[in-house]
């Protein structure tokens, strides 16, 4: 997955007119995990990220993505 998106971002292709939802947020101390969905071309993918609090915010610490299984 992390192949297409290179290529889809050297293209200029984005996402970001897309609409994000978030779907969970867990957060203990320095530690978040959150689930959010985004429909883009009419597939419905979904991330789960886990975040770390830094100094200057959060960053991603570990990422997980793809198409939301059918149901």
């Amino acid at each position: 997955m992390g192949a297409v998106y290179a290529e889809r971002q050297d293209r200029g292709e984005t996402d970001r007119e897309s609409r994000w939802r978030v779907l969970a947020v867990v957060g203990h101390g320095k530690l978040a995990a959150v689930k959010t969905d985004v429909v883009v071309a009419g597939t419905r993918y979904v991330d789960h990220l886990l975040l770390l609090r830094v100094a200057d915010g959060w960053r991603i610490a570990a990422a997980a993505w793809g198409p939301a299984p059918a149901s």
